[in-house]
């Protein structure tokens, strides 16, 4: 019996069942056409790199979403001020191939609130007092700060170059004491 219902439902929605090709019904695409943009959330987007020590713990926020705190470290080594920060979504930092790092999209035309935890001295019963100053940087700029490391200057050399050098002073060193000792001594020595 419910393989007649089924034939049936089959018959009426794709022909008579006579073995003529009969076309799928089409379905209603629920995209957006290209050139309409309302509605459709595409933007262009950058993504920022950081290291995994930049990355503070996920904390839940009053709206129950998941954010995490970023680091900037100082670009001038000489700023010894508190590092300044900003907060993400925690589902939008994600971790790269190798694991060693982290990696976030964001709005390429958008802003971003930083801030900088300033000491402002003690009250009346000894307690610490932090005020934050805030300021409000485009992405462009905020991709530039998180990624200063890039541009500092490398000037380091590899571990075994500074071997090979230490070397050659440990046998330059070595020359010099045994010249030093032959000086003091002399060269008319009997034994030699």
């Amino acid at each position: 019996m419910n393989e007649e219902k089924m034939n049936e439902n089959y018959e009426t929605e794709y022909g008579n069942g006579s073995g003529a090709v009969m076309e799928a019904p089409e379905e209603k695409s629920t995209e957006a056409p290209a050139g309409n943009t309302e509605g459709s959330r595409n933007f262009p987007e950058i993504t920022i790199k950081f290291g995994k020590g930049l990355c503070g713990d996920p904390f839940t926020a009053k709206d129950g979403k998941a954010y995490v705190e970023i680091k900037i470290p100082n670009v001038d080594p000489g700023d010894h001020r508190p590092w300044e920060s900003f907060i993400l979504p925690a589902k939008r930092v994600h971790e790269n191939k190798f694991g060693k790092g982290l990696w976030a999209k964001i709005p390429e035309n958008g802003s971003t609130t930083l801030s900088r935890p300033q000491y402002q001295g003690k009250n009346e019963q000894g307690v610490p007092v932090w005020h934050y100053e805030k300021r409000n940087v485009t992405n462009q700029e905020l991709k530039a700060l998180v990624e200063s490391y890039k541009t500092r200057n490398r000037d380091r050399e590899s571990v075994t170059g500074s071997l090979k050098k230490g070397k050659e002073m440990l046998e330059k060193e070595a020359e010099a004491k045994n010249d030093d000792f032959h000086k003091v001594i002399g060269d008319d020595l009997p034994f030699r």
